[in-house]
């Protein structure tokens, strides 16, 4: 009898684990379509973002992260660097109650991978093609960060790190 109900609760588990692989699955395509349509990309590129740890409530920061990179290129991100990141996200509809908004200010107080920022940028240079009014808001938008804080009273410094940055960023991102 312990036998039986040994191989019979076996059997549960695994029924269980395929049932939970599929509504894992079943929610990852769907978060996978959200952000294909939110983003106006394939599924591959969203894939990718989902990866990333995007979803379809936080995947409206993603042109943001080369902003924060800028920021971090110093070893911090200072007030006036947070103060202008938070800036271009309010201005592209990011509210402070928001998921993105969690996700964004995440990404500013604990300092993403290089990794994380290379990956990152694979996908926004793939959204950007063909889209210059983005590119172009992109570049002022990493710019007002560099600017935001150093020289006196935070007026017209960027780092030499910052600089070296946005250099390899305007390549990275064709900008």
């Amino acid at each position: 009898m312990s036998e039986e109900k040994y191989a019979h609760d076996r059997d549960q588990e695994k029924i269980d684990k395929i049932r939970r692989d599929r509504q894992l699955n079943a929610i990852q395509a769907e978060e996978r379509e959200g952000i294909a349509h939110i983003l106006d990309s394939t599924e591959s590129i969203a894939e990718e973002a989902l990866a990333l740890g995007f979803d379809k409530k936080t995947v409206r920061i993603l042109h943001l992260v080369p902003l924060i990179q800028v920021a971090w290129a110093d070893g911090a991100v200072d007030a006036e660097e947070k103060t202008a990141i938070l800036a271009a996200a309010s201005k592209n509809g990011v509210d402070e109650s928001s998921e993105a908004y969690e996700f964004l200010s995440l990404l500013i107080t604990h300092q993403p991978t290089k990794t994380f920022f290379d990956r990152t940028h694979a996908v926004i240079a793939n959204l950007l093609e063909n889209k210059e009014a983005k590119r172009d808001e992109i570049l002022k938008d990493i710019e007002g960060v560099a600017q935001a804080s150093g020289g006196l009273f935070g007026m017209g410094k960027i780092s030499t790190s910052e600089r070296e940055l946005i250099t390899e960023l305007k390549s990275i991102l064709k900008l």
